[in-house]
């Protein structure tokens, strides 16, 4: 991927909030993430491989919750760790904001076993702002950039987001669909932020809404219109967590 080119984001999303299994059944239609789901597409839209320096390595996804999954290792010496360092909205050395870094000892990755990692950017960097994004591969003075200014947004749920679903679309939507879906925030989050505003997702295109619109949904139209509850207070949730 060229630099600067905008994250081009696989087919699921993935979450750092921890681990997470959304219950569903046959009749939701809705998606379900567990923690590692990043990892499940690796290679489905991540850059490309890269080496330099006798290192090498690769970003194997972006989550929308700013989630950077990958692999790095020295080839020669597979026993040695290495360590990958993250910077945003510059480079190494040229003005980027130093946002941590990860040993790669990672064997949950499903590539280079022993050799991956999965860092969750820190908050500030998810605030749902693009931005871009720089990761190297370091070891003992070496060093290599995995990613070279590529383009991001990641996002964390709002209080005033959740506390607008707790007390309004909850009773809702537990009185019309708790038959065949779990009631819960977080499990309808990932459906309102898919697709996410970065990839064009707004309050009238997101999954959440069409839904329960009755687009490819087994329980029907639950709205009527989308100006009818609970169409409605689902954009308004929309408007609390993305704007």
């Amino acid at each position: 991927m060229a630099n600067g080119n905008k994250w081009l984001r696989g087919t699921l999303l993935a979450t750092s909030l921890g681990v997470l299994l959304v219950s569903y059944n046959n009749c939701s239609g809705f998606h379900s993430y567990t923690e590692d789901e990043d990892t499940q597409i690796s290679g489905s839209g991540g850059l490309p491989p890269v080496s330099g320096q006798g290192l090498s390595g690769a970003i194997s996804f972006i989550s929308d919750f700013g989630r950077v999954s990958g692999w790095a290792m020295d080839e020669s010496l597979p026993s040695t760790t290495v360590t990958v360092e993250f910077y945003v909205n510059g480079s190494k050395g040229g003005g980027g904001t130093f946002a941590g870094s990860i040993n790669a000892t990672d064997f949950a990755q499903g590539i280079r076993n022993g050799h991956g990692f999965a860092y969750d950017l820190p908050a500030q960097f998810r605030t749902g702002s693009a931005s871009s994004l720089y990761v190297y591969a370091v070891l003992q003075g070496r060093e290599v950039a995995l990613a070279n200014g590529t383009l991001f947004a990641a996002y964390i749920p709002k209080a005033a987001g959740q506390a607008y679903y707790e007390s309004t679309l909850r009773p809702l939507l537990s009185s019309r669909c708790a038959n065949c879906h779990g009631i819960d925030y977080m499990g309808h989050y990932y459906s309102l932020i898919y697709p996410s505003p970065f990839n064009g997702g707004t309050r009238s295109n997101n999954e959440l809404l069409n839904k329960a619109s009755g687009r490819n949904h087994g329980g029907g139209n639950r709205c009527g219109g989308a100006g009818n509850s609970p169409c409605a207070e689902i954009q308004q949730w929309w408007d609390l967590e993305f704007q």
